[in-house]
């Protein structure tokens, strides 16, 4: 799993003596040359949505998943496809009054989210603005920057089912590509750059077999992870 590089996220306090950009975007005026997150951009269908300042930190610094802890396997509720079916008890099964549609389930939960990108294929140019006045170009990726979705497993397993516990194609790769690219507002004195990628999720737990006795004899623990949205990240710094 990659970890997620650390970057800048303005305070309360360095947002009082910060000047707003085009847009609505405020960026600190601090006299230093560290990265500085202008904007993070996700999109849903096409229409972009702007994660809220207060998700940032979580969502860019990332070290880990969540330690949600691995479930007790032998009293996993069914989930997904299956469900009870209520039964007459009979001589044979005098106590039990319910069944399960047999089939195989993915009990996994959601560990994190967070913004997943490919190295400097990732990066559009960087625009410097030595003028007066603020400046907007296009930050231009040079080459498709693409994210694909993982699996780790020791047995075989369907992706479909874990995608249906999931709910969107967490195995899937998205893109985008050069014709993609997008503008970015610099101050005077700043550089500025778009970063290409994807807000990705981390799943992990139980896959198995749920019998029509409601058993499940067949266990495997699965982790995987992948992009559920594409998303950029507008960054600045100083560049005198």
């Amino acid at each position: 799993m990659k970890k997620g590089k650390v970057f800048k996220v303005l305070s309360t306090a360095a947002l009082s003596a910060s000047f707003l950009l085009g847009g609505g975007l405020s960026v600190s005026a601090a006299e230093d040359d560290s990265e500085k997150i202008q904007a993070i951009t996700y999109f849903v269908d096409g229409e972009a949505k702007q994660l809220p300042q207060d998700k940032w930190e979580d969502f860019l610094n990332r070290d880990k998943p969540v330690n949600v802890g691995k479930q007790d396997a032998t009293n996993l509720r069914p989930l997904g496809k299956s469900s009870t079916l209520q039964l007459s008890k009979t001589a044979e099964s005098p106590s039990k009054d319910y069944a399960c549609y047999a089939g195989y389930e993915y009990a996994g939960t959601k560990q994190d989210d967070y913004f997943e990108s490919e190295g400097n294929d990732a990066k559009g140019s960087v625009v410097i603005n030595q003028t007066s006045d603020p400046l907007t170009e296009t930050s231009q990726l040079s080459t498709t920057a693409t994210v694909s979705g993982k699996v780790n497993a020791s047995g075989s397993y369907n992706m479909g089912v874990i995608e249906a516990q999931v709910g969107f194609e967490i195995g899937a790769t998205k893109s985008w590509y050069v014709s993609q690219s997008t503008t970015i507002t610099v101050q005077p004195g700043d550089k500025g750059w778009i970063e290409y990628g994807t807000m990705s999720e981390d799943w992990a737990g139980y896959y198995y077999y749920l019998t029509s006795n409601c058993d499940q004899p067949q266990k495997q623990w699965i982790s995987a992870d992948g992009p559920k949205y594409k998303a950029k990240l507008a960054k600045t710094a100083n560049y005198y």
